[in-house]
């Protein structure tokens, strides 16, 4: 062999090597590990039960997907924020409530102006309607009313709770504002009034475990008066129906309450529709088979059941949610025509 042979040969094993150690070195002999899918769930301010109910659900995610999710919560102003920033891709996943969520879908003035591109994974928990009365007012159900002429606060003018009491409770029972003394006050000043007999009742809104209901339950005389199915057929024909549900409270909810069936709205868990519908499902399942670490955080989460899960939705269900619904059987509602 000659010297210029033997030359190119080590030539060519130093080359060699060097690009096997440089591309060694690149990481190419291992592939690389893939990057954990972001995703950020907005919730409310951090003084409501929003911010720990989503701080429940990034846990659930970040523990049952390592390595594969990771899930962040973030503060917000609420329902408006977030699916606003759903629709922009700001953020992947959020809490908000059926009413504006529902806006947000359709796009209805005045909050929105356009549809908003959104998807649901669940209704959970959410909040009900109640009449509460002293049980000295001898009202039991919405006709005594007309007969008793009590005190009643329908609640603020102008607001939401005040209109469904007035034109889908009362009048389908029969009863006009001039049959019975109208009072018009917030929910503090229903409370200290009532406390202080100024009034006779009021109708409230009430989530599960609210605290100053637990204390009036548990201190007072009252009565829950139900609505009855005339207010019900009532609000099924009313721009409320899409959000609105007849549900039942069960007894003892609040110390001394029967079972109680009222209207209600379901928070709703909503998610960009755009997301891979794998993801969505896995989330989804991991939710619902994790959903005791959530209750801990709040007895009142537990109104937030698995059987009420798709059909109280107010948005289409994301594919990936709906594909895990229909595995277990559950009733899909409107989704499912």
């Amino acid at each position: 062999m000659g010297k210029t042979t033997r030359k190119n040969t080590i030539f060519t094993c130093i080359l060699s090597i060097s690009v096997f150690l440089l591309l060694w070195g690149m990481g190419f002999t291992t592939p690389a590990a893939a990057k954990p899918v972001s995703l950020t769930i907005a919730t409310a301010t951090m003084s409501g039960n929003w911010y720990p109910f989503g701080g429940g659900m990034a846990k659930i995610i970040n523990d049952t997907f390592p390595g594969k999710y990771t899930a962040t919560v973030v503060t917000s102003s609420g329902t408006q924020e977030n699916t606003r920033r759903i629709h922009r891709g700001q953020v992947q996943l959020a809490l908000g409530s059926a009413r504006q969520c529902y806006e947000a879908w359709k796009g209805l003035p005045p909050l929105f102006k356009k549809p908003l591109n959104i998807a649901g994974i669940a209704a959970h928990y959410g909040a009900f309607n109640a009449l509460l009365v002293s049980a000295k007012s001898g009202v039991k159900t919405i006709p005594d009313i007309k007969k008793k002429k009590p005190r009643i606060s329908t609640y603020l003018p102008g607001h939401e709770l005040n209109h469904l009491a007035v034109n889908y409770i009362l009048k389908p029972n029969g009863v006009e504002v001039s049959d019975f003394k109208q009072l018009q006050y917030d929910m503090t000043e229903n409370l200290a009034n009532f406390k202080d007999g100024h009034i006779d009742g009021f109708f409230a809104n009430i989530s599960v475990g609210m605290a100053s209901i637990v204390e009036l339950a548990r201190t007072r005389d009252i009565v829950w008066v139900e609505f009855g199915q005339a207010s019900f057929d009532a609000v099924a024909k009313s721009p409320f129906a899409p959000f609105y549900t007849v549900d039942t409270l069960p007894a003892n909810t609040f110390p001394n309450q029967p079972a109680y069936t009222s209207l209600g709205y379901r928070y709703q868990i909503i998610c960009d529709p755009n997301l891979p519908e794998e993801l969505v499902y896995n989330i989804t399942k991991a939710l619902w088979e994790n959903m005791e670490q959530i209750y801990a955080i709040n007895p009142g989460f537990r109104a937030g059941t698995f059987e009420n899960a798709c059909r109280n939705l107010v948005v289409p269900p994301h594919p990936g949610a709906l594909k895990y619904y229909k595995e277990k059987g559950i009733d899909l509602g409107k989704w499912g025509k």
